[in-house]
């Protein structure tokens, strides 16, 4: 998996040089068939069913839509699992985050079209 994140002044994925790239192309995993990203996945405003037939669950309970809102500005914590009103989403809706780092859009989008 590529990292994302901010290291020594630099911001990653998009801080890789080419020769980097090429250094960690063929280590690179997958998720549902896709290779995991260098370029960020423009997912905002896509339907997907991330909060509906999938959530991130931490340890406290704490519940997010997907791994990709830990990155989002908006962190879309919207329950704990331990609350007994907690429940998925009812439908897909469509995604808050500018882009998915964690490569969960492969399984999650509605739209077959990546």
């Amino acid at each position: 998996m590529t990292f994302w994140g901010k290291y020594q002044g630099i911001d990653y994925p998009a801080g890789y040089t080419k020769e980097e790239r090429e250094i960690i192309k063929p280590f690179l995993g997958d998720r549902a068939g896709e290779k995991f990203q260098f370029k960020p996945k423009k997912v905002k405003g896509k339907l997907c069913r991330a909060g509906h037939t999938y959530a991130v669950i931490f340890p406290d309970g704490t519940v997010l839509r997907c791994g990709g809102d830990q990155f989002s500005e908006l962190q879309l914590r919207w329950g704990n699992f331990f609350n007994d009103n907690f429940k998925l989403l009812e439908e897909p809706l469509s995604c808050d985050a500018e882009y998915c780092p964690c490569n969960e859009w492969a399984f999650l989008l509605v739209d077959d079209n990546k």
